[in-house]
C-alpha cells in the first residue's frame, strides 16, 4: 500500500467560516449556509535506532525539531510527521 501523507494546515492558513447571510447573485433569496469545513489551496543526534518506544513519563520534550526532508520518509509509520524542506509545510502519515 502507498503511504498517505496529509498536509497539516495551521490556523492562519485556512479560510474562516462566517455566519453572515450572503448576497444572492442569481436573483433568488439568499440564506446563511451550514458549512462545516473550509479549504485553501543539518542537525543530527546519534540516538538510535531505538529498540523500543521512548516513554518520557508525561514530561515535556524541550527544544525538539521536526524531521526536515525533501521527500516523505520511507518506510513510514501512521502518526509520523515531517517538514518538507522544499515547501516548508508539515505533513503527517495517515495510512501505510
Amino acid at each position: 500500500m502507498v503511504d498517505t501523507w496529509k498536509e497539516i494546515a495551521f490556523k492562519d492558513e485556512v479560510a474562516a467560516l462566517g455566519t453572515a447571510t450572503p448576497a444572492a447573485t442569481d436573483g433568488s433569496a439568499a440564506s446563511a449556509g451550514s458549512a462545516t469545513a473550509a479549504s485553501k489551496e543539518d542537525h543530527v543526534h546519534a540516538l538510535g535506532p531505538l529498540a523500543a518506544n521512548l516513554d518520557v513519563n508525561q514530561k515535556q520534550l524541550v527544544d525538539a525539531c521536526l524531521h526536515r526532508a525533501a521527500t516523505a520518509p520511507s518506510p513510514a509509520a501512521v502518526g509520523q510527521i515531517y517538514q518538507d524542506s522544499d515547501d516548508g509545510k508539515v505533513y503527517i502519515c495517515t495510512a501505510v
